[in-house]
């Protein structure tokens, strides 16, 4: 398993690409590390972005399940079940 964490990849100025010398365009890290890793091809792929709230209510996110519906499952389906695990640890 990798990790692979980017901080602020949606901070950027709007069309930074349009001017070379931005100092803040938009996905630099996410970007960087893709122009640089031509044969990293993760097998899934899962983005935490903003899930710091302490009363966090995740819905599945639609996207992601109308292309990969049997992936979106397998992943809940596992957070379910560790919920239920630790369930009394709270």
């Amino acid at each position: 398993m990798d990790i692979i964490l980017w901080d602020l990849e949606d901070y950027g100025e709007h069309n930074a690409e349009l001017f070379p010398d931005s100092l803040n365009p938009y996905c630099i890290g996410s970007e960087y590390f893709a122009r640089n890793n031509k044969t990293y091809w993760p097998t899934y792929g899962i983005l935490l972005d903003m899930v710091g709230d302490k009363d966090l209510d995740l819905p599945i996110e639609k996207n992601s399940y109308n292309r990969a519906k049997d992936i979106v499952n397998k992943v809940w389906d596992k957070a379910k079940k560790l919920e239920n695990r630790h369930s009394g640890l709270r």
